[in-house]
């Protein structure tokens, strides 16, 4: 179970890396950023501090001064990873009259770890701006306010660095002399699980008419799956009801008790019911349920009466069907 220690403690560590990576490219002189590094930040941001800032660069390219802006809860910030005195002072005085007005709060989000003082920042800027020192914000103080954040809102996060971390940090990365880059597409790609049974003695001598030809073709089917995707199959099977051989479980029922985002929720659902692992909820049926054919049924029998659901299921340890 995902619990609150767990999820601060990984969202600090990324962010960790996050900084890191930031500071070693303003080292060497690497300071510009893309939209797509803005837009993480937005949303972190966002859920952070119950925000709904937009990317302004998308609505005028290059906002003078701003790159996000909320305009019902009147606050913008500056994203920089150029963390000096005149970078600050280069942005307030580029903020417009107009901006003054919509804005109450200027904020300027430093991508990377932020100067100890700030003396060189002008003083009539921060009078006329309101402005403050302390409206200087880096990487730590995101982190310093994920310690406090309630558990739905640290979800959030959670899934928001699942689906879009490693997609920033790859986008930040630095090529080598040749021009390669660390990270590539392919070491990203799921391996296909490996740990078929050799005999299935355990399995075979107490469930009849199976043997390793019938359990490989429902491994091979399994292994077709992303792992989070038999995760998925496997908490239906852990939480549905059982009949003739499959399981049944109320969608509406089950989506809530997941917590999940539902368009995330329907992935899932979509890719069982495409390989016909599962029969979809519909509006007349809002039922989930399972399709196991021959052995299937008999597997996953097998790994519920041993508590090997996650074993087998997720895992695809197959071997522990062997004597």
């Amino acid at each position: 179970m995902l619990t609150r220690g767990i999820i601060i403690g990984k969202l600090v560590d990324d962010l960790s890396v996050l900084q890191g990576q930031i500071d070693l490219r303003c080292q060497i002189g690497l300071t510009d950023l893309n939209k797509y590094c803005e837009d993480f930040f937005k949303e972190l941001l966002n859920i952070c501090y119950s925000l709904n800032l937009k990317n302004l660069n998308n609505e005028r390219s290059n906002e003078p001064g701003l790159d996000l802006g909320d305009q019902k809860n009147k606050i913008a910030f500056q994203i920089t990873s150029t963390s000096t005195s005149e970078k600050v002072n280069n942005t307030l005085e580029k903020i417009t009259v107009e901006q003054q007005k919509q804005y109450d709060s200027i904020k300027v989000f430093i991508l990377g770890k932020k100067q100890q003082t700030y003396s060189a920042v002008k003083p009539e800027l921060l009078t006329v701006l309101k402005f403050d020192i302390g409206d200087i914000m880096d990487i730590s103080d995101l982190a310093r306010q994920i310690v406090v954040l309630k558990y739905d809102e640290l979800y959030q996060l959670h899934k928001l660095f699942e689906k879009e971390f490693q997609i920033v940090i790859t986008e930040i990365e630095i090529p080598n002399a040749e021009g390669v880059y660390p990270t590539s597409l392919i070491d990203k790609y799921e391996i296909t699980p490996n740990t078929m049974c050799e005999n299935a003695h355990l399995f075979i001598d107490n469930y009849e008419g199976n043997d390793l030809r019938t359990i490989g073709l429902f491994y091979s089917d399994l292994a077709k799956l992303p792992r989070i995707t038999r995760e998925f199959l496997s908490l239906i099977v852990s939480h549905g009801e059982w009949s003739d051989g499959n399981y049944y479980v109320d969608f509406n029922e089950f989506k809530r008790k997941l917590k999940w985002p539902l368009n995330e929720v329907r992935e899932e659902i979509d890719i069982l019911s495409n390989r016909r692992f599962i029969s979809a909820p519909d509006a007349d049926d809002p039922t989930m349920a399972t399709r196991f054919k021959e052995s299937g049924i008999d597997i996953v029998d097998y790994a519920q009466q041993n508590g090997l659901i996650s074993k087998i299921m997720v895992a695809m340890d197959f071997t522990v069907l062997d004597k």
